[in-house]
């Protein structure tokens, strides 16, 4: 990090914990695959008392080194989605942490999905953490989507919305929403992407409106 701005080529490796901004860090679950590139990324919003953004998969190690990044004071779990790679770990912080886990509500799971406890439903531009993240519903990746805007650095966490080198894959019901000038922190990416994004979301707006008008 160079005079307080996002570090956009940090090297993404799993179990290295990055500090992307002030006051948020990235540590990438170690479970690389095609869909998951180099491993799941989890986020840590702020200090002393932490936000963690999808705890990834269910893997000792990695939850462990969130709670250690944290000091053991971890104040809330947000979710993203309920895949798995992003919230298998998610019952395990929760007992350790005792931090209530906040996710979109969705009444039925789909075969894709993860069932996981969750002690808050998110509502639409609802404020987290004193207002340190705001929430926005994202839904395509997942119905159950959302993207949490970290409204201090002007970052969105997004979740599986963005990714790179990698098409998302888009699920019913078929819509994504993508606002310009934030920057972008990648679910199971590794660089941040910046303002100025108006092309790209053109591009899959029309791209999106033409699946619709086929359904």
């Amino acid at each position: 990090m160079q005079d307080g701005t996002a570090v956009i080529d940090a090297p993404i490796q799993p179990g290295m914990l990055v500090e992307i901004a002030p006051g948020l860090r990235r540590l990438t679950a170690n479970n690389p695959s095609p869909m998951t590139g180099p491993g799941t990324n989890s986020y840590i919003v702020g200090r002393g008392a932490c936000l963690i953004v999808d705890p990834g998969v269910d893997d000792e190690t990695h939850l462990e080194a969130l709670m250690a990044a944290c000091d053991g004071h971890v104040c809330g779990i947000c979710l993203t989605h309920r895949h798995p790679d992003h919230v298998g770990g998610t019952a395990r912080l929760a007992q350790w942490s005792g931090a209530p886990v906040l996710a979109w509500p969705k009444p039925e799971l789909s075969s894709h999905d993860k069932a996981v406890h969750v002690n808050h439903e998110l509502s639409d531009h609802e404020l987290l953490g004193d207002g340190l993240l705001k929430v926005h519903h994202t839904p395509g990746h997942a119905a159950d989507h959302v993207a949490f805007e970290w409204l201090d650095q002007g970052i969105l966490l997004a979740g599986d919305a963005l990714m790179t080198d990698a098409t998302v894959v888009i699920l019913p019901p078929v819509k994504l929403l993508i606002s310009p000038g934030y920057t972008f922190a990648m679910g199971a990416g590794d660089w941040l992407v910046y303002a100025a994004c108006f092309a790209v979301g053109a591009a899959l707006a029309w791209a999106l409106g033409k699946v619709q008008g086929k359904e």
